[in-house]
């Protein structure tokens, strides 16, 4: 993906959107693993991503569920053949890895809760283990998957290599329980704030899935920043869950292949 100046990305948006933007001051935010640009200044985002289907459905999920309260509204956007250029609002806030424990289980509880009472809807992206094992598979062809960032307290020396993975995921999936799922649900992309609430980035991966998908990566985000499983079982508790050990340890191998 061709690198650009923030003022040459600005450029190329319609005039009232440059007069929008006119004068604010643009950093890049170091946060993150993906392939992704992102500026922030003090009122908006603009985020640069290769031009492929996870980005397309970012897009798609902003455009079309953009009534969700916890979704910032989309402003513009610049489509290449390269990349996928989004102006967006900034959620104001905290990540959730920056707030205090007690609140962090909580915060996560109430944003399962709400995610999981929303229909399921022709508008929502599949994201089901049949759509997500294609895109590992596809991951997996063009030597995309790192073994070298593999958590290991995870994979415990159980595969040797992607394909082993991909083909024990093949083999093994589990029945699924659908709802409405933010999809990489991580301390990074939830973002608090005590007056205005929850905000969610980061949504290319939103859609239809089983409630695990977001269970498992939320269980994970608490048990790296408190390093306590017992405690973290709260968050079950709290909703009211028998813990699948067999979905929770199936799904958190399925984010390797990400």
């Amino acid at each position: 993906m061709k690198k650009s100046s923030i003022t040459d990305i600005i450029k190329q948006f319609p005039k009232d959107i440059q007069e929008l933007l006119k004068d604010q001051v643009w950093t890049k935010d170091q946060e993150g693993m993906t392939e992704a640009s992102v500026y922030l200044s003090a009122h908006h985002v603009i985020k640069i991503m290769p031009n492929d289907q996870e980005s397309l459905n970012e897009l798609w999920n902003y455009e079309h569920l953009s009534y969700m309260s916890f979704l910032a509204p989309l402003y513009a956007k610049i489509i290449s053949q390269q990349s996928i250029t989004i102006l967006i609002k900034r959620w104001k806030g905290h990540m959730l890895s920056d707030i205090s424990a007690r609140d962090q289980i909580a915060i996560l509880t109430d944003v399962l809760k709400r995610l999981w009472s929303i229909p399921i809807s022709d508008q929502m992206l599949d994201q089901t283990l049949n759509v997500r094992l294609r895109q590992a598979e596809d991951h997996v062809a063009h030597g995309c998957v790192d073994m070298t960032t593999w958590d290991m307290d995870i994979q415990k020396g159980r595969f040797s290599s992607p394909i082993d993975l991909l083909n024990y995921l093949k083999a093994n999936q589990p029945k699924e329980d659908l709802v409405f799922s933010h999809g990489d649900l991580t301390f990074e992309n939830i973002i608090f704030d005590h007056q205005k609430g929850v905000g969610l980035i980061d949504i290319g991966r939103m859609g239809f899935a089983d409630r695990y998908q977001d269970l498992a990566l939320a269980y994970r985000s608490l048990l790296y920043q408190r390093n306590q499983d017992e405690s973290t079982r709260l968050l079950f508790d709290l909703l009211h869950l028998e813990v699948d050990e067999n979905k929770l340890d199936y799904y958190l191998l399925l984010d390797e292949l990400f």
